[in-house]
């Protein structure tokens, strides 16, 4: 009935039922009609969409620009705002985005679990003010080294960073701002740290451009393309859209730079914890 009913254009519904469904018949239960419903969720949705952030991570193909503009179009087409807690980590492990399976939990994605049950203290209806990211890093470039053994994130607007820099990692246009989500947040600060180590003419510009007045150098930039190192990042609800757009130009600008990305359904947990063991 829903695959009959349910717009093409309903991206929203289609990925919250799918990613229902398949959750059930993961926990053992028969869900009538679920392999119909993966398979046109597939065809429909996740495979025009993940051609799209695919697009996003390759040097040299087409412009960062145009292809975050050639995947707006898709989704605004198809209205998906995410891919949800079961898909998610298919789509990042076909982008090579690092991401333990669901019954995998890795070292550090543990402790970024209790760090950020520690700063949120207890359950709430996820929103935009309450879904937190903890990232770590360990990057060098060239003969210098960047440490982050771990930094609670939150939304943010990044005051502190100019316009011209948040173009290092562009959001897309949706109809909620996602331009202040704290995975952003945290590899754009992580860029912009680096950036400014440089010299600007390293970064191919003329001049010595007040910090204020700085732009992002171009997607092949030779310094961030000389990181190497790790990146990970635990957010207590699954990415959305725009985050993982953000993940895909974070790999492009630095390729040597190894991704891992954990996430958890703010909906049905604290944090890791299952909610129903949380007292809200």
């Amino acid at each position: 009935m829903f695959r009959r009913l349910a717009a093409a254009s309903d991206g929203a519904s289609w990925v919250d039922f799918s990613n229902a469904a398949l959750g059930v018949v993961r926990n053992g239960t028969a869900f009538h009609c679920a392999d119909e419903l993966d398979e046109q969720f597939r065809s429909q949705f996740l495979k025009p969409t993940l051609q799209g952030l695919s697009a996003i991570t390759v040097v040299g193909e087409i412009s960062i620009v145009d292809a975050l503009a050639s995947l707006q179009l898709v989704l605004d087409r198809n209205g998906l705002p995410f891919f949800g807690e079961h898909y998610t980590r298919e789509v990042l492990d076909r982008l090579e985005i690092g991401c333990a399976g669901s019954a995998c939990m890795l070292p550090w994605a543990i402790e970024a679990r209790q760090r950020c049950r520690d700063a949120c203290g207890h359950w709430k209806i996820p929103s935009a003010d309450n879904i937190i990211a903890f990232s770590s890093w360990d990057i060098s470039c060239r003969d210098m080294n960047f440490l982050n053994a771990g930094k609670i994130y939150r939304a943010d607007w990044g005051a502190t960073i100019s316009d011209g820099l948040k173009d290092l990692l562009r959001p897309l246009q949706q109809q909620v701002s996602r331009s202040m989500h704290p995975e952003r947040l945290a590899l754009l600060e992580l860029l912009v740290a680096i950036l400014l180590a440089f010299p600007q003419a390293d970064w191919g510009i003329q001049g010595n451009k007040a910090l204020s007045n700085l732009t992002a150098p171009p997607a092949d930039s030779s310094i961030l393309a000389a990181c190497k190192g790790e990146v990970r990042t635990y957010v207590s609800q699954f990415p959305c859209m725009s985050c993982l757009v953000i993940f895909c130009q974070f790999r492009r600008r630095c390729p040597g730079v190894r991704l891992e990305v954990d996430f958890d359904n703010a909906w049905t947990s604290f944090c890791g914890e299952a909610r129903c063991s949380v007292r809200c």
